[in-house]
């Protein structure tokens, strides 16, 4: 059986196309590289159709999308979701497309995911302390970070994402 960093480490390649495909940025804009919403699709049922016992979760599926930049499409995957990673992925999209309060009132409502925490040491090795005051990863401080549009900020979110996909059974 696999353990979870295996299928997180599969995930992310098989998936999300890494080491291959540059992490997204911090925009809403494309960029070369990433697949079509069709594909991501196709990527998603061959990952799901190797571990058939995981849960089909439209999380995934909204991470997937993110990663390959189809905002609009991941939209309306994490508007179906209740759960507080769906309102933090709801975040996410929104700090993405420049809606930067509309991202903070999502962050709001998904409340603190302690798996980000795991961020800090990042966050710091970057020059970025002030992302995690005592210890502890601050949404709010992050979308101000991404507004700035410094690619410094591009490594976190591709963590964030991947740490997030990480968080799925």
């Amino acid at each position: 059986m696999s353990t979870d960093i295996d299928i997180s480490r599969e995930f992310s390649h098989l998936v999300l196309g890494l080491p291959d495909l540059a992490p997204p940025g911090l925009g809403a804009q494309s960029r070369p590289g990433a697949a079509d919403a069709a594909e991501v699709q196709r990527r998603l049922d061959a990952f799901h159709a190797k571990h058939p016992a995981l849960t089909r979760d439209p999380a995934r599926d909204a991470i997937a999308l993110l990663w390959h930049d189809h905002l609009d499409v991941a939209h309306g995957k994490v508007q179906e979701l209740e759960s507080r990673l769906g309102m933090h992925l709801h975040g996410i999209m929104h700090r993405r497309e420049g809606d930067y309060g509309n991202a903070k009132y999502w962050f709001r409502r998904a409340g603190h995911i302690s798996a980000l925490d795991a961020l800090v040491p990042q966050a710091s090795a970057a020059g970025a302390a002030f992302l995690a005051p005592r210890g502890r990863w601050d949404d709010d401080a992050f979308v101000d970070a991404a507004a700035t549009g410094d690619a410094k900020f591009i490594a976190l979110q591709a963590a964030e994402l991947q740490t997030l996909a990480a968080t799925i059974g």
